[in-house]
C-alpha cells in the first residue's frame, strides 16, 4: 500500500533503482476501467505534491501490459505523470 495521507492505492510493486523510488503495475487481469481508476489515483497523489515535498520527485509509474493496443491507452491515461509503458514480449 502507498498513501499520501489522502489517497491510498495498492501498487503491484514499489522498488528502488539508482536511489529513486518507482511504482510497478502489471496489467494482466484488470479491465481498462479499473486501470483508469488506479491511474487517476496516481494523478491525484502527484497533483497533491506530497511525495515531491518529501522526496523531491514523484516516482515513475512503470506499466507492463500484454497488448500493444493497451500500451497506447495507458500512455493516454498517464499523461501528466512520470511513466513508462512496456509490452511484456519486449522485456522477456
Amino acid at each position: 500500500k502507498v498513501t499520501d495521507g489522502q489517497t491510498t492505492l495498492v501498487t503491484d510493486a514499489l522498488f528502488v533503482k539508482e536511489k529513486r523510488y518507482h511504482f510497478l503495475e502489471v496489467d494482466n487481469t484488470q479491465s481498462m476501467a479499473e486501470n483508469a481508476v488506479k491511474i487517476k489515483r496516481y494523478k491525484e497523489m502527484c497533483k497533491r505534491g506530497l511525495f515531491q515535498k518529501d522526496f523531491g520527485y514523484f516516482p515513475t509509474v512503470h506499466i507492463v501490459t500484454v497488448s500493444r493496443s493497451r500500451m497506447k491507452r495507458f500512455a493516454e491515461l498517464c499523461e501528466g505523470l512520470p511513466f513508462k509503458v512496456y509490452y511484456h514480449q519486449d522485456i522477456r
